[in-house]
């Protein structure tokens, strides 16, 4: 398994800065425990990690997306772009309890109600007037993104965000069937492309979400559009059933 992606030893720091916050050093001590866990965890895991590792050190993405033929390289990059402008401190906070979720015998040496508490705080006194269709995409909340796409202007559905990316990109990258529907039926172009010319058909085979390849492909999403490496849905596609999908004429 660990052929895939590596243990990630070379973005940690050897031990724990006493300056650091409660929270960095929860932060710290969970990326620590992380090579004792590297052999009984699944590609996918290990990319989420690698994700939310990077956003928690480094911020948001701001590194060029490696060639397609460096697929290692380019599976990390895009577990650290798709957290978009998700603050360190959440990443953090994610990381350090997927790794108690994994290995729930793990136990930090400082109190953990700090940390907890800036994620409850992050979500409790979050005002959902502050958040925008985009933040209740990425977070699958379905009934909020009927709500906002009840009041929109017809011609935002397809606008591209800051991160080159339209609504149906976000809900194809995140696996969300329902609303990819709910967009497509209120105008979203199921053909567009974002800012690196891939398309929603392009997002939910790379990611592997096959019930969403099913979907656009039902609802008349084009398989052989390329995107600016020249690349279609079915070059991006790892998983063998999507391949057989995207391969049917």
């Amino acid at each position: 398994m660990a052929e895939f992606v590596d243990n990630f030893s070379d973005l940690k720091e050897l031990g724990i800065d006493p300056n650091l916050s409660e929270l960095d050093e929860n932060f710290e001590q969970a990326a620590n425990h992380l090579p004792m866990l590297v052999s009984s965890l699944s590609e996918e895991t290990l990319l989420t990690l690698y994700g939310y590792y990077k956003q928690g050190k480094d911020g948001i993405c701001n590194i060029p997306k490696p060639s397609w033929f460096d697929f290692k390289g380019r599976a990390k990059w895009e577990a650290w772009k798709k957290l978009g402008d998700m603050s360190e401190e959440e990443a953090k906070v994610l990381y350090i309890d997927t790794i108690l979720e994994i290995d729930p015998s793990f136990e930090l040496n400082t109190k953990k109600e700090s940390w907890i508490a800036v994620s409850t705080l992050q979500n409790e006194e979050a005002d959902t007037q502050d958040k925008s269709l985009v933040d209740f995409v990425k977070e699958n909340d379905r009934e909020m993104v009927l709500f906002f796409l009840k009041k929109m202007e017809p011609e935002k559905i397809n606008k591209l965000d800051e991160n080159g990316l339209s609504l149906i990109h976000w809900a194809s990258d995140r696996g969300s069937v329902e609303i990819i529907s709910d967009l497509l039926s209120h105008g979203a172009d199921i053909n567009l492309k974002d800012s690196e010319g891939q398309t929603a058909l392009h997002y939910s085979a790379s990611c592997g979400h096959i019930d969403c390849v099913r979907l656009l492909l039902e609802k008349g999403a084009l398989r052989n559009i390329e995107d600016d490496e020249g690349l279609t849905p079915l070059d991006v596609a790892n998983d063998e059933n999507i391949k057989l999908l995207l391969a049917c004429s």
